[in-house]
């Protein structure tokens, strides 16, 4: 592990088994800390790499599901035009990484609002889950931690959307 400075920031270079790892942080301590715990994961082989997950957009995602699924599909017209609704909507300009339950619940919400019937909201849900899965085989993207908090679960007539374990809200 290296630390330098430069431009008043405090850049850690870490390089391990052939991998070079660099990150950029305000202060000397952040950059000490990341250095060590990437030490470790990178000798113990449990290292991923989420500059894709913070760089990359939902409507990138998107994208990326479109061109991997409209050949398959059925309708594909259909699916072109839910994908660039998705795309447009306030949801498709957030990044990955800020991309949790609670913002998948408001968005559900919002269309819920605007008159969507739940069967076509459910379908937009269902379709981000898929561009999710696309993109964790795809490009590696690690998003576990959202996945995990929101599912849909089918206890009543049009579902269940778990938070956490012991919250449950009906759809």
């Amino acid at each position: 592990m290296y630390l330098r400075k430069r431009n008043n920031k405090w850049q850690c270079l870490v390089k391990v088994k052939g991998s070079r790892v660099a990150q950029t942080f305000m202060s000397k301590w952040d950059a000490r800390k990341w250095g060590e715990k990437t030490t470790s994961e990178l000798r113990t082989g449990t290292w991923q790499n989420n500059n894709k997950l913070v760089s990359m957009r939902l409507k990138d995602l998107l994208q990326l599901y479109l061109e991997k699924a409209l050949h398959k599909s059925k309708r594909p017209k259909i699916l072109k035009y839910e994908i660039e609704l998705l795309r447009r909507s306030t949801i498709g300009s957030l990044p990955l990484a800020a991309l949790s339950a609670v913002k998948l619940a408001n968005f559900r919400d919002d269309r819920l609002k605007a008159g969507k019937s739940t069967s076509i909201v459910r379908s937009y849900l269902k379709l981000l889950s898929r561009a999710i899965t696309i993109g964790q085989r795809e490009l590696g993207i690690l998003m576990q931690r959202m996945r995990d908090s929101f599912e849909l679960k089918s206890g009543s007539k049009y579902g269940t959307y778990i938070y956490n374990e012991s919250e449950k809200i009906p759809f």
